[in-house]
């Protein structure tokens, strides 16, 4: 089912067909190695600070980050406030939300913005393949934050970029996010 998901995913456009995305998927003991890397670095501080958007973001784009933290956190009862739980929940991203399937995505660092366009249009497809087939999934920027844990353990090469991370199983449709009435995705 996973390379019918990637087979449908690769036929999204690219600038002169180049298809700039690699995926590295993990299961089992791989992605539990990798999950405990991840995991120690995030609470043991070792990680660059990494912002997904920038300070001060555009007030439009900062007002709805700032309405869906606090309805996120009101779902799972985690008060805004409350720095050790929150870095407790944004951990659940490195041990891939318990899915059983964790992807890496990579981009060979040379390439340009329409590169990662192309890169987007891709995710896509592959989210909406695992949908359409009753998965579901998770991109998680949250990993760009360990790209030299992440390179350790999948042996990238040196030009290779994180994208972005992604969780991938079925869905739990009585999930605390899911059963309050949001079809928001967790943050990453």
């Amino acid at each position: 089912q996973i390379h019918e998901l990637f087979d449908l995913a690769r036929t999204a456009p690219s600038t002169f067909n180049t298809q700039p995305w690699k995926a590295h998927v993990l299961t089992g003991p791989a992605k539990a190695r990798l999950s405990e890397a991840l995991v120690e670095a995030h609470f043991g501080g070792t990680h660059p600070l990494y912002a997904a958007i920038p300070s001060p973001a555009p007030q439009a784009c900062s007002d709805r980050q700032d309405d869906f933290g606090r309805r996120y956190y009101s779902v799972l009862g985690i008060d805004r406030t409350d720095a050790a739980a929150r870095s407790r929940q944004t951990a659940r991203n490195y041990v891939f939300f318990d899915a059983p399937v964790g992807i890496v995505f990579t981009i060979d660092r040379a390439l340009t913005e329409h590169s990662w366009l192309d890169y987007g249009l891709f995710l896509q497809n592959l989210m909406l393949a695992a949908q359409a087939r009753g998965l579901a999934t998770c991109p998680q920027v949250s990993f760009v934050r360990y790209q030299s844990v992440i390179a350790a353990q999948l042996s990238l090469p040196a030009h290779d970029r994180v994208v972005c991370g992604m969780s991938l199983g079925y869905p739990e449709h009585d999930a605390p996010l899911k059963t309050s009435g949001s079809d928001e995705a967790h943050p990453a």
